[in-house]
Parts: structure tokens; C-alpha cells; sequence
């Protein structure tokens, strides 16, 4: 297989897996309550602050500066915002008006993975032209690390009552963008 398409598929694979894992461990909990909702929000949330500020800020302000790195911070925080504040109320599902907001989080929720997997996408396959190893263990990890998201992104849509099939087409199309950018 040429190794173009190969590090595609690998980075596809720890994006759709990675992510629609997710939904297979919401499944234990197709409809959690108002507290272990709120406790898998919170937990999966402060995962990725976690991985924010331990990570990806250090991260982005030794590759720039402070400056940049907080302006990066804020358009995305603006942007989500932004989101949440002009999506469209569409009902694809039937729910009640008090349910939907779930799957208005899950929404929300599922665009930002995306746009976060684009650039993981662009490291795995930056890792692979510089060792193979590297941009497999990079994959791998992830790949586990999509796993939260997509229990961040699965419990609301399943609370929102999502069937379990969409819910996991959903998470897994939230980890398609990282195929794109290992390509």
C-alpha cells in the first residue's frame, strides 16, 4: 500500500475509532442522569482542559509567544461561543423541547472535535514522514485520548434521545477530519 494512503488510513482509524469508542462506553449509560451526566461532562472536560493547559499552551507558547498563543485561545473560545449562539434550532430527532438542548451540546460538542482533529491529524502525519514509530505511538495515543471526546460528545446526544446508530455515525464522523489531516 502506498505509504501516503497508509498514513491516511492510520490517522482516520485513531480519529473514527478514537472518537466512536466513545459512544460504545455511553452505551453503558444510554440514559444517564442529570448527576452522572453532569459527572461525564465535568470528567471528559476537564480532560481536555487538562490537555489544554499542561499541553497545548506550554506548546503553543514556545512555538510563538504568549501573545499569539492567547489570541489562538480566545478566536476559539469566541468561535465556539459563536456557535452555540447562532446554530439554527434544527429537529432532526424526536424530542422534547427540554431534550433537544442535549443534542445541541453534543452538536456543539462534535464541531469543535473536529476542528480539533484536523490539525492531531497533521502531527500524526508529520510524525510518520519523521519515523514511523513516532507517528504510530502518536496515533495510538490519540487515538485514546479521542476516547473522552467522544463520551463527551455521545452522552448528551443519547440524553437528548439520539438513537444509539446515529449517535455513534455522529461520533465517529467527528474523527473523520484527522484522516484528512494525516493526509
Amino acid at each position: 500500500m502506498n505509504a501516503v494512503l497508509l498514513i491516511t488510513f492510520i490517522g482516520l482509524a485513531a480519529g473514527v475509532i478514537g472518537t466512536g469508542s466513545g459512544t460504545i462506553i455511553a452505551l453503558f449509560v444510554r440514559h444517564p442522569g442529570k448527576i452522572l451526566l453532569s459527572f461525564i461532562l465535568g470528567f471528559a472536560g476537564g480532560i481536555m482542559m487538562a490537555i489544554v493547559l499542561i499541553d497545548l499552551m506550554p506548546e503553543a507558547i514556545e512555538a510563538g509567544n504568549f501573545l499569539s498563543a492567547f489570541a489562538g485561545l480566545l478566536i476559539g473560545v469566541l468561535f465556539i461561543l459563536f456557535l452555540d449562539l447562532k446554530m439554527p434550532h434544527f429537529h432532526f430527532f424526536e424530542t422534547t423541547k427540554d431534550l433537544s438542548r442535549f443534542i445541541r451540546t453534543g452538536t456543539i460538542l462534535g464541531l469543535g472535535i473536529a476542528m480539533h482533529n484536523l490539525p492531531e491529524g497533521i502531527a500524526i502525519g508529520a510524525s510518520y514522514v519523521a519515523s514511523p514509530a513516532l507517528g504510530f505511538t502518536l496515533a495510538l495515543t490519540i487515538a485514546l485520548h479521542n476516547i473522552p471526546e467522544g463520551i463527551a460528545m455521545a452522552c448528551p446526544l443519547c440524553a437528548g434521545g439520539m438513537r444509539l446508530r446515529w449517535t455513534l455515525l455522529y461520533t465517529a464522523m467527528a474523527g473523520v477530519p484527522m484522516g484528512l489531516g494525516a493526509f
